[in-house]
This record gives C-alpha cells, sequence and structure tokens, in this order.
C-alpha cells in the first residue's frame, strides 16, 4: 500500500465540481477484459457474472488514529454505504470520491472510471501585469481489476483477488496568485485478497501517514464493495 502526492494549480475551483459529477455516476464508467476487448462472461470462465457495487472514500485522520482503522469493524459497522460514511465521518473528514454499479465477470474483467482535469502547470505575469497561464490536463480516477473464482462448489463464496488504483484531487492548497491555489493529486494501490460472500460488503483500505494535507492529517482511501445483490 503506497500514496505518492504530486501538487499542481487548479485551473478552476469550479472543475472539482465536474469532478465530482464525473465521477459519483454519471456514466463514464468502463468494463473491460484482459487485452481491452469488451468483457464477455459464460460458463468457460467458472464464474457468472455479477453485480458490483463500490464505493471509495477519502478520509482524512490525525496520523495517531491511523492504527485504529480495521476493515472487518469497518465492514460491520457499515451494512449500507450510507452507515459507513458516517462511521468514517465521526473519524475523520469525510468524502465519497469514486462510485461504481455495474455487472462485472470477477474472473477477469477490469472497470475504469475516470476524468480528465485541467490544471495550471505555471503562471507569468506580463511587464504589463496581465497573467499568462501554462495549462495541462490530468488524468484522475479508479481503475479496479477482477481476478475470481468459485471457493466451493454449491456455495456463493468467491475467491477473489480485487486490485484498485486510485487517482484524486485532495484538495485545495494554499494561494499561489490571485485567484490561483495550489491543488494535491494523491496516487495509491490498495486491494484485497481473500474469500468472499456474495450479497456481503467488504472493505479495505490504503493508508500512508507519511502524506499529510494542508492541516498534517493523514490521508486514507476506504472501499466498500458488495459481489453479487446486496442481502437485507
Amino acid at each position: 500500500m503506497s500514496h505518492k502526492a504530486r501538487s499542481f494549480a487548479h485551473l478552476f475551483l469550479a472543475s472539482v465540481s465536474l469532478l465530482a459529477a464525473v465521477c459519483m455516476g454519471c456514466g463514464q464508467a468502463e468494463t473491460k477484459a484482459p487485452g481491452g476487448a469488451a468483457a464477455k462472461a459464460g460458463p468457460a470462465d467458472g464464474v457468472a457474472p455479477e453485480r458490483f457495487q463500490a464505493a471509495i472514500y477519502e478520509v482524512h485522520l490525525p496520523p495517531a488514529m491511523v492504527g485504529q482503522l480495521d476493515a472487518q469493524a469497518l465492514a460491520a459497522k457499515g451494512p449500507t454505504a450510507a452507515d459507513l460514511e458516517k462511521v468514517l465521518a465521526a473519524i475523520g473528514r469525510t468524502r465519497a470520491v469514486y462510485q461504481v454499479d455495474q455487472s462485472v465477470n470477477p474472473a477477469k474483467d477490469m472497470i475504469n472510471v475516470g476524468a480528465r482535469v485541467p490544471t495550471i502547470t505555471s503562471s507569468h505575469t506580463t511587464e504589463a501585469g496581465a497573467t499568462t497561464n501554462s495549462i495541462s490536463y490530468q488524468s484522475v480516477g479508479a481503475i479496479f481489476k477482477f481476478a475470481g473464482r468459485p471457493a466451493e462448489a454449491g456455495r456463493k463464496v468467491l475467491d477473489l483477488k480485487l486490485a484498485v488504483e486510485i487517482s484524486a484531487i485532495l484538495e485545495s492548497g494554499p494561494e499561489m496568485s490571485k485567484g490561483v491555489k495550489a491543488t494535491t493529486i494523491g496516487n495509491c494501490s490498495m486491494g484485497y485478497t481473500g474469500p468472499v460472500e456474495l450479497g456481503r460488503p467488504f472493505v479495505f483500505f490504503s493508508v500512508d501517514a507519511t502524506v499529510k494535507d494542508a492541516d498534517s492529517n493523514a490521508i486514507a482511501y476506504v472501499c466498500r464493495a458488495v459481489m453479487g445483490e446486496p442481502k437485507p
């Protein structure tokens, strides 16, 4: 589990809202099989296609609380995504960054949710006082890669290996010039390996206490996922 962070100047504060609109289910989700082909599921895979739901949250918490995060406890306390978000909000400042709900073949598919957001890489002020900005577009999003197989015949359990790569705008930083703020884009990788009961939520996370926000809080990414139709 690792984090890397880069700082950029944000082109428009409105683009943060645009990112949220795209990433929270506005359609730029794509499912692919290995090699880029369209995803197809069938009996030969040994795993039937299943509904996959996931929500990724960004949580800002004091470094001393990092060791208190427990995936099993979070799954137990968050029977629904709304419940988990409330639990995380009690730990630290929380926001949902990505959300997925679609059918996948858990043996081999990949889901890619993302957007490209404009940032200012440099700023120059002319002798006349005008400001010229150099613009660059940065890719942000989440990639889910699946590798699963039935754990036992006749049981609704999968041996699942799920790898997730995340790139997201963390928050606006200090003002670099009038109307232009520094923006941090964080990258992390996390995953889950083990048995998954269809319909039951499971939680995993990535956190690095060495990566801090403007208030010196650590930043954690927490993923809640459900494979199959949720159980009541």
